[in-house]
């Protein structure tokens, strides 16, 4: 199986931004609903394989990383 690696840069923020990030986050984040209905519609995969890479930064044990993301394009599965 292919797939593809990317170091992330570690940028240190000082407090008060991190406080002004976390609150947006929070924000955008308790808003979020699930999705059972999908249009046709197209858009740009470049925002979803950003989302992926923004979800394999997320912490985990020993730095196991556990998780495996897929794309599907095939709307028959």
């Amino acid at each position: 199986m292919k797939y593809i690696t990317e170091k992330l840069n570690f940028t240190k923020q000082s407090i008060s931004e991190m406080k002004k990030n976390s609150d947006s986050f929070y924000n955008q984040i308790k808003n979020r609903r699930t999705v059972r209905d999908f249009n046709k519609e197209t858009f740009d995969i470049n925002i979803l394989k950003k989302a992926i890479l923004a979800a394999g930064t997320a912490p985990n044990g020993a730095n196991l990383q556990p998780w495996h993301f897929v794309i599907i394009k095939n709307q028959n599965i």
